[in-house]
């Protein structure tokens, strides 16, 4: 199938609903996919079965003006194309249901695990704010919630042990407190997965001044850096994300193949880039260039594929895999490729990239 190049896909933005509404991917329903995915960028809280959203809903009694499970999930799915924005605004909803309620918070990260299984996970890092799923008026701590949701993704993986799942803390823009905190947090959880740092939201608030000192007293502390940056933005947030916050990983960062000088910087810096491909078009943020994806995806620089917020597309990883190969044009080997390139990006020691590298290898030599 042809590549879409930009000027397409502004004008039929729609086609990924289209894509999503017609295509099944590869495998057997209800079938577990075996162990071969690894994905870095994924919000847990973008990540949640909407039953259980119903359900909870239902339970504390919470209104949100929707009446059936149906109605919530279109909720959860906001016109394609229009703006990171609006793609953000379901998570006001998602926190008015969850937050503040520890079980249902600890249920959320179980059922993490189950379904990340489900779809051929080797290796996961869940990302999510603490802050604001602490309830209303500030219910819970971030410790408490940090805590419930981990305790969740333990009771997970101690069920299925042959998924490995990892924590990371979200600040966001227009808190660079919270951001401060969460370097607290990880330092405290680190035992238990807390692994990484992130500073999430729109691009148009906050600065990245404001969360560099979290960032730099991350660094000393030996915790691992991702940042959200140029992917509704402008290019000049990658490079603030370098050069002020030390990130390791660039969330998105699709502005940047409009500066071929700092895409060359970040190939022989191995900056690793965490790509969303159907979530980039919904939220209009890759289409302000040409295929952004797949040109970071054959340009050499290391890169992933990730799903961003499966929830809010409604589309698993399957679905962003097959997008990048029918739609974009990746080839396929390099999508394989990428598992590896994740993993050799992963916030977790050597000893643990070299154990579950064997186990990617068995899975891709015996499908």
């Amino acid at each position: 199938m042809a590549t879409i190049h930009s000027d397409a896909l502004v004008q039929k933005v729609v086609s990924v609903k289209q894509f999503l509404d017609t295509h099944t991917p590869s495998g057997v329903p209800g079938v577990p996919l075996p162990k071969s995915r690894v994905q870095l960028h994924i919000h847990l809280d973008g990540a949640v079965r909407v039953n259980t959203l119903f359900e909870v809903m239902k339970q504390r009694g919470v209104d949100v003006g929707v009446s059936d499970v149906e109605t919530l999930r279109k909720r959860m799915s906001p016109n394609p194309g229009l703006s990171l924005v609006e793609f953000l605004k379901p998570f006001d909803l998602i926190g008015d249901i969850l937050g503040g309620d520890i079980a249902a918070l600890r249920r959320i990260g179980r059922e993490f695990v189950e379904d990340q299984a489900r779809e051929g996970m080797l290796y996961v890092e869940a990302r999510y704010s603490p802050h604001i799923l602490r309830g209303p008026a500030g219910g819970m701590t971030a410790h408490q919630v940090t805590d419930a949701i981990i305790s969740g993704i333990e009771d997970g993986c101690k069920a299925i042990p042959d998924i490995t799942v990892r924590s990371i803390l979200c600040g966001l823009r227009n808190h660079p407190e919270w951001t401060e905190e969460c370097v607290d947090l990880i330092a405290a959880f680190k035992s238990r997965g807390a692994v990484g740092l992130d500073v999430a939201g729109d691009e148009n608030y906050g600065t990245y001044e404001e969360h560099q000192s979290a960032f730099l007293r991350a660094e000393t502390l030996g915790i691992h850096r991702t940042v959200h940056a140029g992917e509704a933005g402008p290019v000049a947030h990658v490079q603030k994300a370098l050069d002020l916050l030390h990130a390791e990983r660039i969330g998105h960062g699709y502005a940047v193949v409009s500066d071929p000088t700092l895409l060359q910087k970040c190939i022989e810096q191995r900056v690793h880039f965490e790509l969303c491909p159907i979530s980039s078009v919904l939220t209009a943020s890759s289409t302000r260039y040409e295929n952004p994806v797949r040109q970071l995806a054959v340009s050499g620089v290391p890169f992933s594929i990730n799903t961003d917020d499966p929830l809010i597309n409604a589309a698993n990883l399957e679905y962003d895999y097959e997008f990048s190969s029918l739609v974009l044009g990746i080839p396929q080997q390099l999508l394989v490729r990428s598992n590896f390139m994740a993993l050799e990006a992963a916030f977790i020691t050597d000893a643990e990239k070299s154990e579950l590298k064997k186990k990617l290898v068995a899975a891709y030599t015996q499908s």
